[in-house]
Parts: C-alpha cells; sequence; structure tokens
C-alpha cells in the first residue's frame, strides 16, 4: 500500500508540475487586455465606425479598453457608440469628444494624451481588425521587452466587414532596431492603421504633418521602429477600407512635392546612418542595395502621389540630386541599369532578409 500511495503521490507531483507552465500562461493570457488601450479616430463615418467597434468587440481578447476619439463628429457617431455599447454591454467602451475638430493629424496628436496602460492600439474608424489581431499581437509583445510595437498584414478592399476572416499564421517578421528603416523597406513597412505600440514610447515619437503631409505615417513609423523592435505579424490582420471619401484617394489634400521630397530626406539620412558604420565592403554592398530600395519608393511615390500635376520625373530627378539624396552618377546608374542588375539583386536579397528575420510563435485563443 505504501509503495502504491508513493507511486500515486510522484505521478500526482508530476502532473502538477506538467501543469504549472500551462497554468501561469492561461492565466497571463487572461490579463493581456489589461495591459492595453484601443483608440479609435473618427469623424463623420458612423456606418464605417460601427463595423470597426464589432470587429473589435469580437475580439478573443478580453479586458482592454475601447475609447473613440471623436474629432466633433456632426452625424450620429454618438448614438451608434450607444448602440454599440448596449449590444456589448461587458465591453469598456468610453468616447471622448474634442471640444473643436482638430483635423486628421491633430487627432492622432491628440490621441497620445490619452493611454494610461502599458500597450496602445490606435485604430482607424473605417476599417474592420482580425478576431484573434488583438490576442497574437499582445502575446508576441509581451514576450519581448525590447519589441516597441506590432503591426499586421492588410487586405485592402472596398466593402469591408468583420465576417469570414480566414485563420492567420503563427509567423511574424522582427525587425531589429539598427538598420529599421532598411528593414522596413526591404521585407515591407508596418501597417498603420493596424499598429500597437508600448504607450511609453507612441507618447515620447513625434507626428510631423507640418513636413510630411498626410504620409507623416511612414516617417513615424520609421521613428518608432529607431527606438526599439518590431513585430510585423503575417496573414490578413486588418479589412482596410478603401472608399471615395478616403483622405488617401484625395489629391487636394497631398502629397506635395516638397513632402514627398521631405520624407525620401528623412530615409536617405536614416540609411545613411547605419551603412557609414559598415566596413569598407559591406558599406559599398549595403549602399548599393539602400540606394536601390530609395530609388524604387522614390518612383513609386512620385506616381502614387500623381506629382506629374507639378512636375516631369525629370525635373523631380533634378530635385533629388539637389537634395543630394541621390548623386548624377547614382541616377544615371539606377536609369539605365535598375531593372536588368539592380532590382533582381534586391528581389533576392529580399527573400533573404524576410526568411531571417521570420519568427514563429505559438498561439492558442486565450491561452488554452
Amino acid at each position: 500500500m505504501k509503495e502504491i500511495y508513493l507511486k500515486e503521490t510522484r505521478e500526482s507531483v508530476s502532473t502538477c508540475t506538467e501543469r504549472a507552465p500551462q497554468e501561469r500562461e492561461r492565466e497571463a493570457a487572461a490579463h493581456l487586455g489589461d495591459k492595453l488601450d484601443v483608440l479609435v479616430l473618427t469623424y463623420n463615418r458612423s456606418r464605417f465606425l460601427k463595423i470597426q467597434l464589432q470587429s473589435l468587440c469580437e475580439q478573443t481578447l478580453q479586458g482592454f479598453k475601447i475609447t473613440v476619439l471623436n474629432n466633433c463628429s456632426t452625424d450620429d457617431t454618438l448614438q451608434v457608440i450607444e448602440e454599440i455599447k448596449e449590444e456589448y454591454p461587458l465591453r469598456d467602451i468610453q468616447v471622448i469628444t474634442n471640444e473643436k475638430n482638430l483635423g486628421n493629424p491633430g487627432n492622432f496628436i491628440r490621441s497620445q494624451s490619452i493611454p494610461t496602460r502599458e500597450y496602445v492600439a490606435v485604430f482607424h474608424d473605417d476599417d474592420a481588425v482580425h478576431p484573434e489581431y488583438l490576442e497574437r499581437a499582445m502575446s508576441v509583445l509581451v514576450r519581448d521587452p525590447n519589441l516597441v510595437m506590432a503591426s499586421g498584414g492588410a487586405e485592402a478592399r472596398y466593402n469591408v466587414d468583420e465576417h469570414n476572416m480566414g485563420m492567420l499564421p503563427n509567423v511574424f517578421i522582427h525587425y531589429p532596431t539598427a538598420d529599421s528603416v532598411f528593414y522596413q523597406l526591404i521585407c515591407g513597412r508596418p501597417i498603420f492603421c493596424i499598429a500597437i505600440y508600448r504607450t511609453d514610447v507612441y507618447k515620447k515619437t513625434e507626428y510631423h504633418p507640418e513636413r510630411y503631409g498626410k504620409l507623416h505615417d511612414i516617417v513615424f513609423a520609421m521613428d518608432i521602429g529607431r527606438q526599439g523592435e518590431i513585430a510585423l505579424l503575417q496573414g490578413e490582420c486588418v479589412r482596410w477600407r478603401q472608399h471615395i471619401n478616403s483622405d488617401s484617394n484625395s489629391l487636394n489634400s497631398g502629397p506635395f512635392t516638397d513632402e514627398i521630397l521631405n520624407i525620401l530626406s528623412y530615409i536617405y539620412t536614416q540609411l545613411e546612418s547605419y551603412t557609414c558604420c559598415l566596413g569598407k565592403l559591406k558599406r559599398i554592398l549595403h549602399r548599393a542595395l539602400s540606394q536601390t530600395l530609395l530609388f524604387n519608393f522614390a518612383f513609386f511615390l512620385y506616381n502614387w502621389a500623381a506629382l506629374s500635376r507639378f512636375l516631369t520625373w525629370e525635373d523631380f530627378r533634378e530635385s533629388m540630386i539637389e537634395e543630394q539624396i541621390f548623386t548624377e552618377r547614382e541616377y544615371k546608374f539606377f536609369d539605365r541599369y535598375i531593372d536588368k542588375i539592380c532590382n533582381p539583386m534586391v528581389r533576392k536579397k529580399a527573400v533573404k532578409y524576410w526568411t531571417a528575420c521570420a519568427t514563429t510563435y505559438e498561439f492558442r485563443v486565450n491561452g488554452q
């Protein structure tokens, strides 16, 4: 009897020991939401806002706080928020209405004074978030104190809803702090509308719409990456709404030539600050790769912003040379060989960097 009792005791202790890490993981998962503020910035998009709020209320993550930052909407935004609060009584939903309309950039700047928890998500009002995204992103963030931001993949759609989203892979791309701007260019820039930040970093990073116009988010994400590491979760983490009233589809508010040149100058400076610290051979190779990426990005921005309204590509080239973003010699080389030599090299390197930065992680809903 004594031997049987001791055997059962050892088995019981062994089982408890095996369960302990699982129990701790479930306990930690249960409190992930307590660390997160979710801000939704809105102005006169009540129909879209309802879908976004529903997608947030259907999240697997529990305990987070939702604050709608209302930029003096004149539609039925407040009524929609009340309806959502009635539909989801267990969710903590608050609304803050600005005393006056601050404009789109001003509302983002205002958002930096609001969060009180360790992490903050800053979302647009016209998208829809994958039901597992918040829990997945938070589980990745809290496991690594070096991470200051998480973002995810986006699917651009005209008719956005929160239904029938597919499963997300357990993979994220891990961008190191050193040369973060380079990694954002070669592996993919973080999606601004699905970003979750460490709050202390978010609050001290400055928005600069006066320099970069409505594309200030490009530089903002790069400034965040200079202060810590970034995780870019793979899969359709957000459905990014396209519609005729979207600021992205209006040329009246830019981007304008000086804003694009300021963005390119910023990126060039950041790339150079890393490249100059390398040995001679690595410096030559890395600069060739970096400048190719920058040239491609410049060409993309010129076309996306429809800068041909203001100046020809040749004139824009002269402006980039005047700003010392490219030398005359570099431009002539890229103009002649970028598709034959440079871009094939970039594609090969992109696969290499992406593979090296791809990180798998374990995930179960609510830590189960």
